[in-house]
């Protein structure tokens, strides 16, 4: 780290061995962006033909040692601890199969994301103590203390307050900016708790706390695409299940959803209660780890993360792994039965008591689902199954037929959660649009901190027009779908 700018230390510097330079004082941009590796030097041995000077979107750290045409190479032989994880992760595959997105190694991807989400990785146990020692840390983590805790949350489901905040997660005027931190908090619970009840699963909400809480952890404070936001998207996929009758088996849909009538479009035949707690969870850890940056960026400025996943709906991957990583680790505990003891003590097994695996296939395949690069794609198969259903040629379902139906729907309710905020009251709606304005405008900063052209640019004097084009473009044809 040092307040040299001259290009010729910075060349020395790296010809030292040095694996980052940081200009002092540091640019709030530079710390927004540190954990994406986007300043760590790549190796290029023997890379004279291929001077990263002649790429346009080389990262700030890769120009540090190229500049005005030259090229110095370094020491191969000190890699940085990302290229470590990352050339194990090649030596891996090699030996396992072709090096896709579909034979991802689980171990390398929790090394990826203990390294980059530090607060997932403080609460999780380590690799090296073995699967079933990390089962057992990771119960001990979630139910330590639960003597103290239970006491006090024992009757919290049924009490004045949750009565209270439930009455607010079924105002389609909900804003989270409105509630205090403790109250969002409460409001998780109180979603998590009331979609457990539909598949039978008592849970403790001392648990449920510290789960939201590690949950909370994850997510760093980004203008738009933070705490609050995996709450309101939350909070509509709570709204839309209610609406639908999902939380009760006698409850009627609520006339304010306009959607074809139950004989013509079952619903409620296609979902099951697995789903529902699902896609409140799915909705809670959708973007889990999000640095508030988009997937272009993340492709354009060759990340690390970018390289995982092949360019390919980078983040909704990253998040994906990041929600099957904590509940890998947690779902043993979290729907541990009521009363003291685990379900291992107790004799009774997870898989017995509620099917994980379902549950997962539909949660990661809805947060795929987010994707805003595969939005009109998605609009097309949401037609599709409209019309299918409206016709019947698809009447009876088989069984094959009625799991990929089901997983497009419950996809599409957490699809129209993500972009909800288009749709609420206008000084709700204005408050989202701000806050993410703001944060592409730091992406901006950033892009062009390593020399990079903004991608996106906020005409601060047009943003009523910008977000009516969005809505026309990209909110109606998938709420009208």
């Amino acid at each position: 780290m040092s307040t040299t700018h001259d290009p010729g230390f910075m060349r020395q510097a790296a010809s030292l061995g040095a694996m980052n330079y940081l200009i002092k004082p540091i640019s709030a941009e530079t710390v927004h962006s540190l954990w994406l590796n986007v300043f760590s030097c790549r190796t290029h041995p023997n890379a004279t033909a291929g001077c990263c000077c002649k790429d346009s979107q080389a990262t700030a750290s890769q120009r540090t040692g190229c500049v005005s045409g030259e090229h110095e190479s370094r020491d191969s032989s000190t890699p940085t601890l990302q290229q470590t994880i990352f050339q194990r992760r090649i030596r891996t595959d090699t030996v396992n199969g072709a090096y896709t997105a579909d034979t991802r190694n689980t171990s390398f991807e929790e090394d990826f994301i203990r390294q980059f989400v530090p607060a997932i990785s403080s609460t999780l146990p380590s690799n090296s103590e073995g699967a079933t020692a990390a089962a057992t840390a990771a119960a001990a983590a979630i139910s330590s203390d639960d003597d103290d805790d239970e006491d006090l949350d024992s009757d919290f489901i049924t009490s004045a307050r949750a009565e209270y905040l439930r009455s607010r997660l079924m105002e389609w005027s909900f804003c989270p900016y409105e509630l205090d931190r403790s109250e969002l908090v409460d409001c998780a619970i109180i979603m998590i708790m009331d979609s457990a009840a539909r598949v039978d699963l008592n849970l403790r909400a001392c648990r449920v706390r510290k789960f939201v809480t590690i949950l909370e952890s994850a997510y760093y404070d980004n203008p738009y695409h933070n705490f609050n936001h995996a709450i309101d998207v939350t909070q509509c996929t709570f709204y839309i299940l209610h609406t639908l009758g999902m939380f009760n088996r006698s409850e009627p849909r609520r006339s304010s959803l306009r959607s074809p009538t139950e004989s013509s479009f079952p619903v409620r035949s296609i979902l099951r209660p697995t789903d529902v707690i699902a896609l409140i969870v799915a909705s809670m850890c959708h973007d889990l780890g999000h640095p508030g940056l988009n997937n272009a960026f993340m492709v354009r400025a060759r990340t690390q993360l970018a390289e995982i996943y092949n360019d390919q709906s980078v983040l909704e991957n990253f998040h994906a792994a990041c929600f099957s990583m904590i509940m890998s680790y947690f779902f043993n505990e979290f729907v541990a039965p009521n009363g003291k003891g685990t379900m291992a003590s107790s004799g009774v097994s997870a898989q017995s008591a509620f099917d994980y695996e379902e549950f997962r296939r539909i949660a990661v395949h809805a947060i795929l689902a987010t994707d805003m690069a595969r939005h009109f794609e998605f609009i097309g198969k949401c037609r599709a199954q409209y019309e299918r259903f409206m016709s019947g040629s698809n009447l009876p379902l088989t069984g094959q037929q009625h799991e990929a139906e089901r997983a497009q729907l419950a996809a599409s309710i957490l699809k129209c959660a993500d972009i909800s905020n288009i749709t609420r009251p206008f000084n709700v709606s204005q408050r989202w649009t701000r806050r993410l304005n703001r944060e592409v405008t730091l992406q901006g900063n950033i892009e062009e901190s390593l020399g990079m052209q903004r991608s996106i640019v906020v005409d601060h004097a047009n943003v009523p027009a910008s977000q009516i084009a969005f809505y026309e473009t990209c909110g109606r044809p998938l709420f009208s779908a």
